[in-house]
């Protein structure tokens, strides 16, 4: 490895103009040299690519790559394709209307050369429209199987965009197409590839948080891929034996395929009859799970909600989903008229 490694920063850029500037501002004064900035747009109709040449002629270390729409795990896909081309040592993901602080690669690479980390994890800062939170990780050095174990418990997050990864780590891994959580459905396996994993208590990655994107769009589609992805994870985990000899863990990753299965049905009634008749294959798929893995009402210790919602997706009918829905407009109001 180089004495100063090198680090490929993907980019997906679609329709991004409003806040493209920012985010390409924020990478070209890095105070880390030695990246390469891999935009890659995926057939975006607005002004990104413009903005994106005018900063190319003064920096060589940006790229610009244009490609028809055919969606973000494509377009990250095809970013590390790039990035094991140009013999990238590590590989960060940024979203196109985020930005990072000045010494977000360099803080990252420090870590990861002290401790000869496979993927390092920062903090993050959400800003909101009228406010910013600041969601700062503790440190910690985790190896092994305390990585896929910290991953169940939610205490390391699928999240790309603020971590950088040793390029190695997805060797013969890829996003899949045409779902979405693409991040839920891989990170099993890069983590499974992760020597080492160390966390830093910097908060180094701002996260632009718009109401109306895909992330904060709510449909059954979206749960249904949401569960897909826990399943991806849930039969990898299975397959390397992570579960033989740890029932915890196990317990633990089936309320992570339940929670998924439970919203389906609390939001499915939510949508016109004919996308319900649509999706109806795929509540059964739920519903198979469902009776093969869980007891009639859930597992003891869960929520008293989540076991409701088990209970009822093991009928894959009208009324089941009915009594989901106005059980979720309940809770709804409740928490309304709680509010002060």
């Amino acid at each position: 490895m180089a004495a100063e490694p090198k680090v490929g920063i993907i980019i997906p850029v679609y329709n991004s103009g409003s806040y493209l500037k920012e985010c390409i501002d924020s990478l070209i004064s890095q105070t880390y040299g030695n990246i390469i900035m891999m935009f890659i747009d995926d057939g975006s109709t607005d002004t990104s690519c413009e903005i994106i040449r005018s900063y190319m002629e003064n920096d060589s270390r940006i790229r610009l790559y244009e490609r028809s729409h055919s969606g973000v795990s494509a377009v990250r896909n095809y970013g590390l394709d790039r990035a094991f081309e140009d013999s990238c040592d590590y590989v960060a993901f940024v979203d196109s209307d985020d930005w990072v602080e000045p010494d977000f690669i360099e803080k990252q690479v420090t870590c990861a050369l002290s401790h000869d980390a496979d993927i390092t994890e920062c903090g993050s800062i959400y800003e909101y429209d009228t406010k910013t939170v600041r969601k700062p990780v503790s440190e910690r050095l985790l190896k092994g199987n305390e990585i896929i174990d910290e991953m169940v418990h939610f205490r390391i997050t699928n999240l790309l965009s603020n971590k950088l990864f040793r390029t190695g780590c997805f060797e013969g891994i890829r996003f899949p197409t045409g779902m979405s959580f693409e991040d839920i459905a891989v990170m099993h396996e890069v983590f499974y590839r992760s020597r080492v994993y160390v966390s830093n208590s910097f908060s180094l990655y701002h996260y632009r948080v718009r109401e109306n994107s895909l992330s904060h769009t709510l449909t059954f589609a979206m749960l249904y891929d949401r569960w897909a992805a826990y399943i991806r994870k849930y039969d990898f985990l299975e397959s390397k034996g992570f579960f033989e000899d740890n029932r915890e863990l196990h317990d633990e990753m089936l309320k992570r395929v339940a929670i998924p299965i439970a919203r389906a049905w609390r939001w499915a009634y939510g949508d016109p009859k004919e996308i319900r008749r649509q999706h109806k294959e795929k509540r059964q798929e739920m519903t198979d799970f469902t009776r093969a893995h869980y007891p009639v009402f859930g597992k003891k210790g869960w929520d008293l909600f989540l076991r409701v919602g088990i209970f009822l997706s093991r009928f894959n009918n009208t009324f089941s989903i009915l009594v989901a829905y106005r059980l979720q407009q309940l809770v709804n109001l409740f928490k309304r008229n709680k509010t002060p």
